[in-house]
């Protein structure tokens, strides 16, 4: 989109580069004497309508604007009969324009709009760019609009298929910028060229708590596909997509410690487990150690206890990778978000879990609402530490009564408690509602009734049974990389992938 201050800025008269479609003039600059940068609003000299400025400006200050139009001027300079631009206030009436034929100039709004549909067709239909040299294609385009040109084949993909993707990233970035929970699905893909890309897409429920997909990327990924190799690629694209401090937020070292603790403890009370083990450490060649429980007396139990889990880490993947939906992170999830959809709640929950639910929810509420006070208390700091110095000098006259005071009022802690206790009963005694409803909608009817579990919903019903819709971005995959378009390079197919899922 276009800021407003943008839109007021109007095209040099008779301009003929194309680096004047990125500066511009005021309406009341009538002699256009102040060049106007589009991007960033700054005035650029340019003595006597000089380009030489104008493109050292973008070069040195919008790099990605800078390309684009170098890419426009390479186009313009292959085709062999060249447009030159006319005055605005010298274009004829629009009788006369239909009547002769003229065609839109290129900086027209009637020509940019015309030019960003078809664009939208080719990214959003998965259409290559051939296309448009296609007679069928440019017989339809002329019988719309006879005054239209079609650009060339070359100008969609070098310019305006970048264009396109740049302003989805943008709009796809601001969107995650107000997200606080999400989860993400991967998968990989082998193209006609059998090479490798890596897909990664996130879920999220937004603020009118609607479910939301976003396709972040389908990057090229020559690397072996091991553990390691596809942890740190999809951390690196979390944090290209500035999700890097989602990631690390949530206590997780003492998640991870936690984790640890519950694994060891389930293989110390389950003589199965322990036989398991022994098999697993056979087959895999590992060690015949035993999981080492940390003991708070002792120093260094806990590095000791994480260190032989690391040790025997294939081995406990490969019994927990049989049990499928029966460890207990995972039913704890589950547990978790049945209880969260209004239409189940505790209906199929056995009698003997709920109090442990029920300490969960208000663990987890807990812990959000002290993070926001937290992050609500360093931003009110940041404003008010200009006017709390001068105030720190000066001294406060107390009575003598305020020394003989006693507090009363009760602890922040165990108001908040009885607050999320008070909700979550509520919330139980609220009626389900029908099997047929949608449990996002009835969240965004009631959030305001429970604001702190409305928080919690959000957390829990965004994350996906399956990874299903990373396995869906490779049917369009498959459907961009065809034998048309089996020599594309990586990074289009990333781009072309990113715009057809999220157009």
């Amino acid at each position: 989109m276009m800021s407003s201050a943008q839109e007021d800025l109007v095209p040099k008269k008779k301009s003929t580069s194309v680096v004047w479609d990125y500066f511009g003039y005021r309406k009341y600059d009538v002699s256009q004497s102040q060049v106007i940068c589009k991007t960033c609003q700054s005035v650029v000299g340019a003595k006597q309508s000089n380009t030489t400025n104008l493109f050292q400006h973008l070069r040195q200050r919008h790099k990605e604007v800078y390309d684009l139009c170098m890419a426009k001027k390479s186009v313009d300079t292959e085709k062999s009969t060249p447009q030159t631009r006319s005055e605005p206030g010298d274009q004829k009436s629009i009788l006369q324009a239909f009547a002769s034929g003229t065609p839109y100039e290129k900086s027209s709004k009637r020509h940019k709009q015309i030019t960003d549909t078809v664009t939208y067709h080719l990214c959003k239909d998965m259409m290559p760019a051939n296309v448009v040299s296609k007679a069928g294609f440019q017989k339809m385009i002329q019988t719309l609009d006879k005054r239209y040109q079609l650009p060339s084949r070359s100008y969609f993909s070098r310019v305006a298929i970048p264009e396109m993707y740049s302003k989805c990233k943008a709009s796809v970035e601001l969107e995650l910028k107000d997200v606080k929970y999400y989860a993400t699905t991967s998968d990989m893909l082998s193209s006609r060229t059998s090479e490798p890309y890596l897909s990664l897409t996130v879920h999220f429920i937004n603020d009118e708590f609607e479910l939301k997909s976003r396709c972040l990327q389908t990057t090229y990924f020559p690397d072996d596909d091991t553990e390691e190799n596809l942890s740190q690629g999809l951390k690196d694209a979390l944090v290209s997509w500035g999700l890097e401090n989602a990631v690390k937020d949530d206590s997780r070292i003492s998640r991870a410690t936690g984790l640890c603790k519950k694994l060891v403890g389930h293989f110390s009370h389950s003589w199965k487990k322990k036989v398991a083990l022994n098999e697993a450490q056979e087959e895999l060649q590992l060690p015949k150690h035993a999981l080492i429980t940390e003991c708070p007396t002792r120093w260094g139990s806990r590095q000791q206890m994480i260190e032989r889990i690391l040790e025997q880490q294939k081995a406990l993947s490969q019994i927990r990778s049989a049990e499928n939906y029966d460890g207990e992170d995972t039913q704890e999830l589950l547990d978790m978000a049945l209880f969260l959809v209004s239409r189940f709640k505790t209906n199929y929950t056995a009698a003997d879990k709920l109090p442990n639910i029920k300490a969960k929810v208000m663990s987890d509420i807990k812990e959000i609402s002290q993070k926001d006070a937290v992050n609500s208390e360093s931003t009110t700091g940041r404003q008010n530490v200009d006017t709390d110095l001068p105030s720190l000098a000066k001294k406060t006259k107390k009575s003598l009564g305020s020394f003989f005071k006693t507090v009363t009022a009760m602890p922040v802690s165990l108001q908040l408690e009885e607050a999320i206790a008070s909700e979550l009963n509520s919330y139980l005694l609220n009626p389900t509602i029908d099997s047929e409803e949608d449990p996002l909608l009835w969240w965004k009817q009631h959030r305001i009734n429970f604001p702190r579990l409305s928080r919690l919903a959000q957390k829990y019903l965004c994350i996906p049974a399956t990874s299903s819709p990373s396995e869906r971005v490779f049917s369009t995959g498959g459907n961009v990389v065809t034998c048309q378009h089996s020599c594309l390079k990586p990074e289009m197919v990333d781009m072309l992938v990113f715009l057809a899922k999220n157009l």
